[in-house]
């Protein structure tokens, strides 16, 4: 969490952690890569218009504060739910400034709404938040979950956007491991989620899926 950063020179502005990396150990995520080439409006640039222009983003500002001591309250209590719906509210308002701005930012593409359907429509049928969506300034996702959702969250991922691909090629390892865990080496032997039939699949699908856990951050090592 950032302290109040009051000095003009910013020497104040300060991350501090509000929690051990052990403190939830079961938050787990995953990227959906769906294009990996150079977007045509950049962070920096994106948020000058966005300043310049948009009237939402100062809407935005205001909120910030509240929402950071709701998602702060949520970690420390482990309350999936809280975080999974501020998460994806979060990022649906930094995308409707972005649609706001002049000239219009899109950073999102077919298969980044597709992804935001499916996730939407998985939380909806099971009457829980499953996972949480977030998109930064660029059409890739970051999904986070709780561990236990995994094989539910994967096996939708799977048959939704990599239908004729093999599982180890679109995986890091971590992700494959996992997969073996449920005895999945390939689409075929991955359960299919019983409503394929309400999904639109675009013809861009996702090109890998990237899984990790919280860790401790980076840190020096010796050259030895």
């Amino acid at each position: 969490r950032r302290s109040s950063d009051l000095r003009a020179d910013g020497t104040d502005s300060i991350a501090r952690q509000i929690a051990p990396a052990n403190h939830w150990s079961e938050l787990h995520m995953l990227v959906l890569t769906v294009n990996g080439s150079a977007k045509e409006t950049s962070s920096t640039s994106g948020m000058q218009q966005s300043v310049a222009t948009s009237k939402l983003l100062q809407e935005r500002v205001k909120r910030t504060p509240a929402n950071i001591e709701i998602m702060t309250n949520a970690i420390l209590q482990r309350d999936f739910e809280t975080f999974g719906k501020l998460t994806m509210q979060d990022s649906d308002n930094f995308h409707a400034v972005c649609a706001d701005t002049q000239p219009v930012i899109r950073y999102l593409n077919e298969a980044s709404h597709a992804i935001i359907n499916v996730i939407q429509l998985l939380n909806r049928l099971e009457g829980r938040t499953v996972a949480a969506y977030t998109f930064d300034a660029g059409p890739n996702a970051v999904l986070f979950f709780l561990e236990h959702s995994f094989p539910l969250l994967l096996s939708t991922l799977l048959h939704c956007f990599a239908p004729n691909k093999p599982l180890q090629e679109m995986m890091n390892p971590s992700c494959f491991k996992y997969a073996q865990t449920f005895q999945w080496n390939s689409i075929e032997q991955v359960p299919a989620p019983s409503f394929m039939d309400q999904l639109t699949i675009p013809s861009e699908t996702v090109q890998s899926f990237l899984h990790t856990t919280v860790g401790s951050g980076p840190k020096q090592v010796d050259d030895e």
